[in-house]
């Protein structure tokens, strides 16, 4: 069973040095659509940093929480649960060492397939919007014989300080080889099938500022599992 432990720090001075910290400043709230189906998901980020997220995946159990945090820079990922209560009230979040897991993109080298394109901005409720997406360029009967999405954002012009927030590994290891792409709070996310048809949508409902924190002990064997997060 996994372990799990929240803390509130009333003084940053508390915090040691033998520790990996992770800053949150906002927390997002986006409505999903995929399948028929609608739900929501929470993610906290750091608009300055978009090498790490932290994103709630199921909460619907009334008292506990499971949640990720990806960090793609050290390629470790957390799984765990928390007591919902306590996770959204702790400034502080300390991790035991057994969620922490190595984690990376092993498509990595495949980033050469795909290239970022920038549209002309979209209108949305009398609001201009960047639009870009990064798109296979491959075939197209390669795309349709892998069934390959495009994946398009729609992101506000008038937050230059957020970095591209990009949850998916190959469009981050993109982004991080070319940087084409302008900054900006994510609005909208979504798939396209190489039949033009939406089949995820992820659309921004509400942002909050915060300040919060996510503790991992340095001394954590991050080697223990390799997985690859999406």
């Amino acid at each position: 069973m996994k372990r799990f432990f929240l803390l509130l720090f009333c003084f940053v001075g508390s915090l040691g040095f033998s520790q990996n910290s992770y800053h949150f400043d906002y927390v997002l709230v986006y409505n999903v659509s995929f399948q028929d189906k609608n739900f929501e998901r929470i993610c906290y980020i750091n608009s300055n940093d978009n090498d790490f997220f932290t994103e709630l995946t199921n909460y619907k159990d009334s008292t506990h929480v499971d949640f990720r945090m990806i960090d793609r820079d050290k390629e470790i990922s957390v799984r765990s649960k928390a007591n919902k209560e306590l996770f959204f009230k702790s400034e502080v979040v300390n991790i035991d060492c057994n969620d922490v897991i190595k984690s990376g993109n092993p498509n990595k080298h495949k980033i050469k397939e795909y290239d970022f394109v920038n549209y002309n901005d979209t209108l949305i409720n009398d609001t201009l919007y960047y639009h870009y997406a990064i798109k296979s360029n491959k075939s197209l009967s390669y795309i349709k014989r892998k069934k390959i999405v495009e994946y398009h954002y729609i992101v506000s012009k008038e937050s230059p300080n957020f970095l591209p927030f990009l949850t998916d590994s190959t469009p981050y290891e993109e982004w991080k080889s070319e940087k084409n792409i302008p900054n900006g709070l994510l609005k909208m996310m979504y798939h396209l099938n190489s039949d033009r048809k939406v089949v995820f949508k992820f659309e921004l409902k509400a942002l909050t500022k915060i300040d919060k924190k996510l503790i991992i002990p340095k001394d954590c064997n991050y080697t223990k599992l390799i997985i690859s997060p999406k």
